[in-house]
């Protein structure tokens, strides 16, 4: 379109006739004068999108590297409870005659304290809260040495999983789901008018909590975002400038 309308304007800036009257070939050069100004108007427009565009790519992945690259890691600890029976209780506790009874009487506490809805299934029971993608919390679960298609409850462990940004606020909440425990514990039998002497011993294994500190990959992931964030940033911007010269020929 351009092109024509330079050849337009040279065409009738030759063809000129000296009278006072306006004739058609001047007209025809204002009119394309004022079709260049519209096409470069265009163009500078186009041009600011395009920037525009750029501008807010790079702003947007830079902030997602910088929050990437900020994550730090977390730390995890984990707690088995286990229930046994007073060595000298012989059968005097009705909530815990065998070693079956004493594998009820553990889901039935575990069921109390984390109510009746059903912890995911994992494809390993050695997986963390950290691992599972939680910050922060706690979890009790029945210990299972089953694996992802099949349960195995055959143990009267309780699992204590926790999860926190330093290893003090982690060993806390292994210590007070530990105590919620033994309190539950306790208050189920007593219920049953269960003797303190013939009661469950609740043992911790190991006796101090496991806590270690699950780090991150944010460096590699804020690369990543890095690299991602620009191609599209330059996709987009091609995109638009093309759409602007479809619209301007």
């Amino acid at each position: 379109m351009t092109g024509w309308l330079g050849d337009q304007c040279v065409s009738t800036a030759g063809s000129r006739r000296r009278h006072n009257v306006p004739s058609a070939s001047s007209v025809s050069h204002i009119k394309c004068r004022e079709a260049d100004g519209v096409l470069r108007h265009r163009g500078g427009r186009v041009r600011r999108a395009v920037v525009l565009t750029v501008a807010i790519g790079l702003l947007l992945t830079s902030g997602a590297a910088l929050a990437l690259r900020a994550d730090r890691g977390v730390y995890d600890g984990q707690l088995q409870l286990a229930m046994f029976l007073p060595p000298r209780s012989a059968g005097s506790n009705p909530l815990a005659v065998n070693s079956s009874q004493a594998v009820l009487f553990a889901s039935v506490v575990e069921r109390r304290i984390s109510g009746v809805r059903p912890p995911p299934r994992l494809t390993s029971q050695s997986i963390s809260l950290a691992e599972q993608g939680i910050r922060t919390g706690s979890q009790l679960r029945m210990y299972n040495g089953g694996g992802q298609w099949a349960n195995d409850f055959s143990r009267p462990y309780l699992r204590i999983d926790a999860v926190g940004e330093n290893e003090r606020e982690v060993r806390a909440q292994l210590d007070l789901m530990a105590d919620r425990v033994r309190r539950t514990a306790d208050q189920l039998q007593r219920q049953q008018g269960v003797r303190a002497r013939d009661r469950v011993i609740i043992a911790s294994l190991p006796n101090r909590p496991q806590v270690g500190y699950e780090g991150t990959r944010s460096g590699s992931a804020a690369a990543v975002a890095a690299l991602l964030g620009t191609a599209l940033t330059w996709a987009a911007a091609a995109a638009v400038a093309r759409r602007g010269r479809r619209t301007s020929s």
